[in-house]
Parts: structure tokens; sequence; C-alpha cells
């Protein structure tokens, strides 16, 4: 990245359901996005409508990784492999900035 090119930024959150940190994370997007920075908003649910609208400066992209995991032992494997394919997403973005 040379000094002069904006940071690509990718946003992560549970989804875009209605909620005050839906909102923050869709109005940081915005934000960033008007101001030229290359950003990606990514959802961990895939099949949830979304309730804050995105202009098309914004690249949006859903997981579907919210599976439920039952028992202690599942609980952590199921966190990990999500961790596993939030990392892979991450890489293949080639974001600069993650939040």
């Amino acid at each position: 990245m040379s000094y002069r090119e904006r940071p690509h930024v990718m946003l992560v959150i549970s989804s875009l359901a209605a909620g005050g940190a839906e909102r923050v994370i869709t109005d940081l997007a915005e934000f960033l996005a008007a101001k030229g920075y290359p950003v990606t908003l990514v959802t961990l649910e895939g099949d949830r409508q979304d309730h804050y609208r995105l202009s098309p400066e914004v690249r949006r992209e859903r997981m579907n990784i919210m599976w439920e995991s039952s028992g202690f032992f599942a609980s952590i494997s199921g966190m990990l492999r999500r961790l596993r394919m939030i990392r892979r997403t991450v890489r293949a973005s080639g974001a600069d900035v993650v939040v």
C-alpha cells in the first residue's frame, strides 16, 4: 500500500438486523465509503434479511456461519472453525484493516 492509497477496510458483524451496533457499523461503512475508502461489510449470518441498506459503494458479503453448537466441546470447535473461516475471508479480501 502506497502512502496516498486509502486502506481497504473490512467491517465484521453477526448480522444487519435491527439494532444499535448494526446501525453504527452501517453508518461507519457509509461514512468510510463516502470518504473514498474501499469498504467490505461482512456478516456472519447469511440468510437473515438486512434491516439497514448499504450504498453500492460498500461491498457486502454474507458468510452464513452462525450454526448452532450444542455442548461445551462442540461450541469450542464450532468457534474455532468460524474463526478459521473468517480468517480465510479476510485474507482473500486483501483488507488492510479489520474491525
